[in-house]
């Protein structure tokens, strides 16, 4: 029984070592609306890298592969934007487009905001001055942005903000900025790429994505990957997934994948 007792504690006491370095927090963005952070942290000075989810606002399963950036010594932040988490296209496309009077996602009129510039004003620029002013990063080597899906939306406009000179190199995973190939309504997503990417850059940048991986009809990730890789940056570096899963379960189902984010993450940030 006292061994039984004995290796009980030691089950628990290593349960919580293995925790210890995960923290979920509530953080309160500019319009008093509460949203939920996690961060894994190696070890505060070392890099960030900040996961900006998509449309479906699942920043908290990224959570379930911490240990991998733990051990190449890079310190996770993940979040829940304060809409619902959702499954369906449709649904998580009205979640996003009810945070704004206008019901405009990424492009809205002159004068009004579009959903893209409420998260970055509340959710994101909440959980980065966060990061700054609890010294969780290394200033030289900065944040990392993985920008997942709709998050490359996310990713850009953070870029094309006054926190530009803390962000040190971003990944495009699954990206959706496919502007050259929008039409009709969505035409105008090239003015505003043009907007976010009129300051030219040399931050480092990972585009990942698959020509199996369909946006919407006749456009894939792939198409999106190859656009940004040309325009973001002369650091950049394109992979082709070839893969028909998209963003999270991209990440959370292609161990090579993560391999190759990994490496490059430890590269960049030397």
């Amino acid at each position: 029984m006292k061994i039984l007792a004995s290796l009980f504690i030691i089950g628990i006491f290593t349960q919580s070592i293995a925790n210890a370095s995960v923290t979920s927090k509530k953080l309160q963005t500019i319009n008093e609306k509460s949203f939920e952070v996690e961060h894994s942290i190696f070890a505060k000075n070392k890099p960030v890298v900040l996961f900006l989810a998509g449309l479906g606002n699942k920043g908290g399963q990224i959570n379930q592969i911490r240990d991998e950036f733990n051990n190449a010594k890079l310190n996770l932040f993940t979040f829940s934007r304060h809409e619902n988490p959702c499954d369906s296209f449709r649904t998580c496309i009205s979640n996003v487009a009810r945070r704004v009077k206008t019901g405009q996602i990424i492009i809205s009129n002159k004068g009004a905001k579009s959903s893209l510039e409420d998260i970055f004003e509340n959710e994101i620029t909440t959980i980065i001055n966060y990061i700054i002013q609890n010294n969780a990063y290394n200033k030289t080597k900065g944040i990392h942005l993985i920008g997942s899906s709709y998050g490359s939306w996310l990713s850009l406009t953070t870029l094309n903000s006054n926190f530009r000179e803390h962000i040190k190199g971003i990944i495009f995973l699954s990206p959706v900025v496919a502007p050259h190939k929008s039409s009709g309504k969505y035409k105008n997503e090239i003015n505003k790429f043009h907007e976010y990417t009129k300051i030219n850059t040399n931050i480092p940048v990972l585009t990942i994505g698959s020509q199996k991986d369909e946006i919407w009809p006749g456009v894939t990730t792939m198409d999106a990957a190859k656009f940004l890789h040309k325009k973001i940056s002369a650091k950049s570096v394109l992979i082709d997934s070839n893969s028909q899963k998209h963003a999270n379960k991209l990440l959370l189902g292609d161990h090579q994948i993560r391999r190759k984010i990994i490496d490059w993450l430890q590269d960049n940030s030397k």
